[in-house]
């Protein structure tokens, strides 16, 4: 897991560069669902490459809600 820590580092300096650059940042789904997303793809051996790809795959297949006030589609409640 050390190993990743440099990559880490340097995906969240570029997303925070990114949000600056931008102006505003929605912290949950631009870094703290992001990062950790990317770092479970490196630990499995997933080059970065084919991490894009991996994560539209795994959207396909996975619902997510973070806020509670929304429900999903009843086709789409695991």
């Amino acid at each position: 897991m050390g190993d990743l820590e440099p990559r880490v580092r340097a995906w969240t300096t570029e997303y925070i560069d990114a949000f600056v650059k931008h102006g505003e940042a929605d912290l949950v789904r631009q870094l703290v669902w992001e990062i950790p997303a990317l770092a479970v793809f490196a630990f499995l051996g997933c080059p970065d490459e084919d991490i894009p790809l991996a994560k539209e795959l795994a959207d396909h297949r996975v619902l997510v809600r973070w806020d509670p006030t929304k429900n999903p589609a009843p086709g789409d409640r695991a």
